[in-house]
């Protein structure tokens, strides 16, 4: 497949205007069209899972319902927040409603996200929660856009061919270090997908909570990244998936979802952050009579003593609790319990675990 490289040049076409395109309105003194309460909920059936991802997306279309969907599938709770994405404002849908955002970026880096709505993602993230992100946020952080979410940009960008390519085939090979990391789980070691653009730009530096390159692209460009900050994950990645002027397909790739869904599980849940679900869904089973309150107590009781743990960096013993919660879980299912009930629960401990025995 012929490889295009964004010039300089190519880049000041897109950014006064050519990118405008699908159904992506163009900026206006008036403001971001105004939505109504339903108009950003995913088409799909609510799944019962305690982890609820936001997709603030760039373009309405195939490539943003197939990333959908297969975070659907995967177990989640979906809420498509229609394009563009830089109008949302951080309240249309607030973000307390969920555990990650995933954020597409790829057309409508002409104009970041509002300083509200930077300031907003840093906190979210600082305070547990998860944010997976893609290019073109290395653009707005190279063109100074995005300062005040500098902390949740874990590349910048490049531009040269091999790293910058656009309407190319582009491969990614994990890290050798990399191996049994939960972002890569069910991915091969090395994958080839067509992409409409992608920049593997220079990883970012952080002074404190470094960030890890799980996966590189072709000339060595970092392609998949990791990043603990504050009680929160971020996860990044080099593709600039729906990014004009070609057809957009990355997120078509089978191994691009399954990235997306490993990201989400593991940037959604520190430890705090999986236990203040758990202990809060547990409660709601109670008061929609799904569990006896003796049997909730016990639960929290449990996951009480597991957050105390981790606090005092007893790792393994807290990990072998999560293990006993699960246990104590399953003997409720399906009796006591109902299984689409009771496995969502298993679900964030396991995750829970992924993330105490990766840290």
């Amino acid at each position: 497949m012929p490889r295009d490289r964004l010039t300089p040049a190519l880049l000041s076409v897109l950014i006064t205007g050519i990118i405008a395109c699908g159904d992506r309105p163009a900026p206006t003194a008036a403001g971001p069209p105004r939505l109504d309460d339903q108009s950003w909920a995913f088409p799909l059936a609510r799944s019962t899972s305690a982890l609820r991802v936001l997709l603030l997306s760039d373009l309405n279309g195939p490539t943003t319902d197939a990333l959908a969907g297969a975070l659907a599938a995967a177990g989640f709770d979906v809420t498509v927040r229609p394009a563009p994405e830089y109008t949302w404002d951080a309240t249309d849908p607030p973000l307390d409603e969920f555990t990650s955002v995933v954020h597409l970026n790829g057309v409508t880096f002409s104009v970041p996200l509002s300083l509200p709505s930077q300031v907003a993602l840093v906190e979210f993230v600082r305070s547990g929660g998860g944010y997976v992100a893609s290019q073109w946020n290395g653009l707005e952080l190279f063109l100074g856009l995005v300062d005040a979410m500098a902390d949740l940009m874990l590349q910048s960008y490049d531009g040269d061919y091999p790293l910058n390519c656009s309407n190319c085939d582009v491969t990614w090979t994990a890290e050798p270090l990399a191996a049994g990391h939960p972002v890569l789980s069910g991915v091969p070691d090395e994958f080839t997908f067509s992409a409409e653009a992608h920049d593997a730009g220079p990883l970012v530096e952080f002074d404190t909570q470094p960030s890890t390159v799980l996966m590189r692209s072709m000339g060595g460009g970092p392609a998949v990244i990791v990043r603990e900050f504050g009680d929160g994950g971020v996860v990044s990645f080099s593709n600039a998936a729906n990014g004009p002027p070609y057809v957009p397909r990355t997120l078509l790739d089978p191994n691009i979802q399954q990235l997306y869904v490993n990201a989400v599980r593991w940037a959604s849940l520190s430890g705090r952050r999986a236990l203040e679900i758990l202990i809060d869904d547990i409660a709601d089973l109670v008061d929609s009579g799904d569990l006896k309150q003796g049997q909730a107590t016990a639960l929290i009781t449990k996951l009480e003593q597991i957050s105390e743990k981790i606090e005092n960096g007893q790792i393994n013993a807290a990990r072998n609790q999560l293990v006993a919660f699960i246990n104590q879980v399953e003997g409720l299912i399906p009796v006591q319990l109902p299984a689409e009930l009771g496995e969502p629960l298993i679900e964030v401990a396991r995750v829970l675990i992924d993330r105490l025995d990766d840290g």
